[in-house]
């Protein structure tokens, strides 16, 4: 039992300890909408797996060196490409260039084995 429910407070998370304080605002994790909509949660799982990619930059591979994530919200991202299809991943059409507007693309393993430099050009 928690302390708050041996004393007889009502459980609240935390943001909403102080309830007055969201009487005529919204509350701060919701309204985003990405937890009920299973395409818009797919597509934010891959936007915020490539930042870190490209946060991690060679640490996480040679091929991510100087390699910038230049969307700024989700929101761009999901303008720019819209819900993820099943079966399909983040691809940079320029395996060279930056994930930016007009280089990325939704790809299936297939396009994306295509799509890929020779084998030892990064070592």
């Amino acid at each position: 039992m928690r302390k708050a429910q041996r004393e007889g407070r009502e459980l609240f998370c935390k943001p909403c300890r102080n309830q007055e304080r969201f009487e005529f605002s919204p509350h701060p994790k919701k309204g985003s909408g990405v937890c009920s909509d299973k395409e818009k949660l797919y597509a934010r799982s891959s936007f915020y797996k490539a930042k870190r990619r490209c946060k991690l930059g060679e640490i996480h591979h040679p091929a991510y060196k100087g390699i910038e994530f230049r969307f700024n919200s989700f929101d761009d991202f999901y303008k720019e490409l819209g819900a993820r299809p099943e079966g399909y991943s983040l691809d940079r059409i320029n395996t060279l260039g930056h994930y930016e507007p007009g280089n990325v693309r939704w790809a299936s393993a297939k396009q994306q084995a295509q799509n890929r430099m020779p084998k030892g050009y990064w070592k």
